[in-house]
């Protein structure tokens, strides 16, 4: 109990390190990034403490956790790289490639290897056989080590489905060729319905195949004065959505910090905001409404009166 009440609590301040000190830096959210970071703490919560346990009782980790005569590794991998194979032809069908990092990304390497090591080296090869050790029939063991290994996920289960029963809102926003990773399709993934979603003046259009909402958690969803490419979303709330293609141009240098997509002559965004809601300036800092009311979208079209032409490429609404 010890065991576990420590591991739990160790864990617990991994999760809280990884999203209230490194996540709002920007380190440790890409797949490889985060991946070792996940790794480095299972090492020091999961495999270090049961290393130290065994050696301070003086027996050797690898026979003690039965590792030495492990059978059938050779043939699990084979099965596991079969099965990425699979998930990758299946990605390649549909018109999904490069495929997600679930498949070819650190998600798989923990999946496949690096969490059913650890795991079986803690709970089977560590705790079930400690606990048989000491006279424990298997049954009672077993159980024993099935609520520990839960207990240590209840602080990844609580992060990952946002503790927090807040709102979040999203204004001034473009969504374009995007997908999740585990199937890609849509612009947002929503699995859970702790927290609600609002947005105003926000463009989801060119993602990748699948609706743009993918709302399988049954979350809150409010979407006004926005352009949405299939309309509103399934389980939504919408209020003045526009389903016309808004031309959106190539992401490139369009002035600011960033790389934008500028919506382009005659687009279904440009002077279709609501002016209540619309941010202050856009993505680079132009100030909005530039036209009688703002433009839908992170980038704000800035009126070309002079050369109401065109000539010099800047569209004019």
């Amino acid at each position: 109990m010890l065991w576990t009440a420590c591991s739990v609590a160790l864990w617990t301040v991994a999760w809280i390190v990884h999203e209230t000190v490194l996540v709002p830096r920007g380190w440790c959210v890409g797949s490889w990034s985060a991946g070792l970071y996940w790794t480095a703490a299972k090492i020091a919560v999961w495999i270090g403490p049961a290393i130290w346990l065994l050696r301070r009782a003086g027996e050797n980790p690898v026979a003690a956790t039965g590792l030495g005569t492990a059978q059938g590794l050779s043939r699990g991998l084979l099965i596991a790289l079969a099965w990425l194979g699979i998930q990758a032809l299946w990605s390649k069908v549909r018109g999904v490639w490069p495929p997600p990092e679930s498949i070819g990304g650190y998600g798989a390497a923990n999946a496949y290897v690096i969490a059913p090591v650890f795991e079986e080296f803690v709970f089977r090869g560590f705790a079930l056989r400690r606990l048989r050790a000491r006279g424990a029939s298997f049954w009672p063991a077993a159980l024993a080590t099935s609520v520990a290994f839960g207990l240590l996920h209840v602080p990844g289960w609580l992060f990952m489905k946002g503790v927090s029963t807040g709102t979040l809102s999203l204004n001034n926003v473009t969504f374009s060729g995007n997908g999740y990773s585990s199937a890609p399709q849509g612009a947002i993934y929503l699995w859970t319905n702790t927290s609600a979603l609002v947005m105003s003046n926000v463009i989801m259009w060119g993602d990748v195949a699948g609706p743009e909402i993918d709302n399988v958690g049954g979350a809150p969803v409010t979407i006004t004065s926005s352009v949405i490419q299939g309309g509103c979303p399934s389980g939504s709330t919408c209020l003045g959505v526009i389903t016309t293609d808004p031309l959106l141009g190539p992401l490139q240098d369009n002035g600011g910090p960033a790389h934008t997509q500028l919506p382009k002559a005659g687009s279904s965004a440009i002077n279709a905001g609501y002016n209540p809601t619309c941010a202050a300036t856009d993505q680079r800092g132009v100030p909005r409404p530039q036209g009688v009311n703002c433009d839908i979208g992170a980038v704000e079209v800035v009126l070309d009166r002079l050369f109401a032409d065109n000539f010099d490429g800047r569209p004019t609404p």
